[in-house]
This record gives C-alpha cells, sequence and structure tokens, in this order.
C-alpha cells in the first residue's frame, strides 16, 4: 500500500482496512481474496495486472463492532456481531471487513484495535 502512494502521489487519510472475500481458515494462501482499501486524495491510475491500483467504493450500511487484541483472537467478536444483526432485524450481505485503528507494524498485537465491519441490510 505504502509503495503504491508514493507512486501515484496519493495522500492516505484515514485508516486501512481489509476486506476479506474469503476466510484464511482452509483456504490455500495462493487463493486467498482480500483487498487492502483507504481513503486517499489524489488522481490514481488504473489498475495494474495483479490487481493492485485504486477504485471507488461506494458507501454502504454497515454493522460494526470493536475489537481489542490480535487478530487471530477476533472470532467472538465477529460471533457477537453476527448475533447483534440477527437480533435486530438485519442480514449481512457482503464481505467482513477489518479497520485497524492503530498501525499494526507497530503495535504488539495484544494492544491492537480493530474495527469489525459488516455490510447489511434490513430483513424483509
Amino acid at each position: 500500500l505504502r509503495d503504491l502512494l508514493q507512486r501515484e502521489r496519493l495522500r492516505l487519510l484515514g485508516p486501512a482496512t481489509c476486506v476479506y472475500f474469503n476466510g484464511p481458515k482452509g483456504v490455500v494462501p495462493d487463493e486467498q481474496a482480500w483487498e487492502v482499501r483507504s481513503v486517499v486524495e489524489g488522481t490514481p491510475a488504473a489498475a495494474d495486472d495483479e490487481g493492485t491500483g485504486v477504485k471507488v467504493i461506494e458507501a454502504a450500511l454497515v454493522a460494526a463492532a470493536v475489537h481489542k487484541g490480535p487478530t487471530y483472537e477476533a472470532g467472538p467478536t465477529y460471533r457477537a456481531l453476527g448475533d447483534w444483526i440477527a437480533q435486530n432485524g438485519y442480514r449481512a450481505v457482503g464481505p467482513a471487513e477489518e479497520v485497524y485503528l492503530n498501525d499494526p507494524t507497530d503495535t504488539p498485537a495484544a494492544d491492537l484495535v480493530i474495527e469489525v465491519r459488516l455490510p447489511v441490510a434490513p430483513v424483509e
């Protein structure tokens, strides 16, 4: 992400977000599908052959919960968020997002703060 920002002369305006299109458990590393996202300022170029680039993400209604601690211990936070969604008349309609509210490259795992998000829509 940092190389892309420098190369394209983009300015980061928010925290990094990871979006997981399939889960890491039971998925071969070469088949894992995820994106790193952030709000940026500047004029981006089109994505390259590997899919690295900038795209516009439409606004979405999300349910969110905050997890503190290592990412590998976020399971209970996801379950609680799923329960809240179901109990409040919503359904998940997209992949999970994790917004890193502090920098995972220089924050001890026990001190990480992650906002877990799931796009939702009302149950009809």
